[in-house]
Order: C-alpha cells, then structure tokens, then sequence
C-alpha cells in the first residue's frame, strides 16, 4: 500500500484536523469521540510536537503527532511519544504497521541523538498491541489502572520501547 505522510499546515488546515477527527471514533483513548473543541485544545506543532497526514492516492486517511520532542537531538534524554489517529475504514488495513514503521524511522533519521522512541497503547487495544510487536518494538511494562477512559472506566496501560541499534538492525519495508 503506497501511503504518504505530508506535514500538517498549522493554522491553515485546522478546519480539516477538526473535520476528520471529530468524524470518526476513537475506541482506545481517552475521549472515544471527539468535539470541535476538544481537538482546538490538542496540540499540532510547535517545538516539541510535529503533526502529519497520512494520506493513501491523496485522500487523507490518518494524522500522526509527534510529542515529546523538545530534548530530542540537544543531548538530553528525550524520549518521544506518538498519537496515531486512523479513520475507522483504515483500520485493520496494514496502515498503522505501515504509519509506525514511517514515524519510527522519521524518528531515528531527523533526530541523530535519539536513542530510543516509546509507545503506550491500552492492554486491550490487541491491534496496536500486535503493530508495535511487529515494528520492533517490546513491551516494557504494564502501568495497572493508569488510562481514563471518558466515562471514568480504568485500564491498564502497556508502555513499549524501540531502541536505536534494534531499529539500525531491523529491516525496513518502507
């Protein structure tokens, strides 16, 4: 599946953040569906955020965030997170292992004193769970009741970690 990823224009393409996340639903985070407020709230660039489409033949069918930036490449211990958001027609498709493999190499090349790039995904989010067991990373840890769903519902969540010589070692099927 030949996706791309382009970078999100903030402020000009907010009207079409707030679009595509308020029309699909979010099962494993927080907030299973979003308002147009709810997205103006989050966070899209600035110095430790980068955003980006991913788009399959030009039709916008995932958003990627990059947090956790700012110590990232300066020496310190920096240690990035992502938020992968795909339409709900995507899922299940091969788009997330695609979409982690891109943001993890993204990682990696841009930012060459990067040792390591995490994950935290609900314990049972079984899809996420299974790309980021593919993609390399492992499963570091289980934080018991840490993740609030919207109704007040507790989970478990799962922490993952790729280090950068088992990345250097993996092959890459970009």
């Amino acid at each position: 599946m030949p996706l791309s990823f382009s970078a999100l224009e903030v402020p000009g393409e907010m009207d079409a953040v707030v679009q595509f996340l308020c029309a699909h639903d979010w099962p494993f985070h927080s907030k299973s569906r979003l308002q147009p407020t709810d997205v103006l709230e989050m966070v899209f660039d600035g110095p430790d955020v980068a955003s980006f489409w991913i788009a399959d033949f030009h039709e916008r069918i995932g958003l990627v965030r990059l947090l956790d930036l700012r110590d990232v490449g300066d020496g310190g211990d920096g240690c990035p997170l992502f938020d992968l958001r795909l339409a709900s027609t995507e899922r299940g498709r091969g788009v997330g292992q695609e979409s982690v493999r891109w943001l993890t190499s993204r990682l990696f090349e841009t930012h060459p004193l990067l040792h390591r790039v995490e994950a935290n995904t609900r314990f049972d989010n079984i899809a996420m769970r299974r790309v980021l067991e593919r993609c390399g990373y492992r499963a570091e840890g289980q934080l018991r009741e840490t993740w609030m769903s919207g109704d007040g519902t507790r989970h478990d969540t799962m922490v993952y970690g790729i280090l950068r010589r088992e990345w250097s070692a993996s092959p890459r099927e970009l």
